[in-house]
């Protein structure tokens, strides 16, 4: 009897550690199964739901706003719904807390589809005054007011960039075009 009593306690405690573990430290296929918020709003975008990933990319810029993935992901839902303007402060936080050039053109096109081309040139001199090619943003800028078929606007940004840049000839060809 006594032997039944010592495997059964045996048994007991056995289960007990057993789901100790399992609480402390999830099967591998458990957690797998939890996609991490990129992943999820990946998901979400590629299944059509544009306004569930536009959220789900925005729990991924909450924890790295410059996150250049869930920007750009971000982008392409709000563009799907039109409404690529309402992430300007996204756009704010991520250039604040990383700018770099991807940031700078991503902003260059929140502005211009928030019609702020006052925010579009105030980006562009920040952007020039760190890039070693001083003319890309203006011609950024000045493609994004031409395709949206702003010659004056687009005028405005090559000129802008070609007096920034000291040289008289410089964006000739992109002038050329307006």
């Amino acid at each position: 009897m006594t032997t039944v009593l010592r495997t059964a306690d045996c048994g007991l405690r056995g289960c007990v550690i057993a789901l100790a573990l399992l609480t402390a430290c999830p099967p591998a296929r458990l957690s797998a199964q939890q996609p991490n918020p990129l992943q999820r709003a990946f998901e979400l975008e590629r299944r059509g739901n544009m306004a569930q990933a536009a959220e789900a990319y925005r729990v991924v810029l909450r924890t790295d706003p410059a996150d250049q993935t869930g920007l750009l992901g971000l982008e392409r839902a709000l563009a799907a719904l039109d409404r690529v303007a309402e992430m300007a402060p996204e756009v704010r936080a991520g250039i604040t807390a990383r700018p770099s050039a991807a940031l700078y053109g991503l902003a260059l096109r929140v502005w211009a589809a928030a019609g702020q081309p006052d925010s579009m040139r105030v980006t562009a001199e920040r952007w020039a005054a760190g890039e070693t090619d001083k003319l890309v943003p203006y011609r950024d800028w000045g493609d994004l007011l031409l395709q949206r078929r702003d010659l004056a606007g687009a005028r405005r940004a090559y000129t802008v960039g070609r007096t920034s840049s000291g040289r008289p000839e410089a964006l000739a060809a992109e002038l050329a075009l307006v």
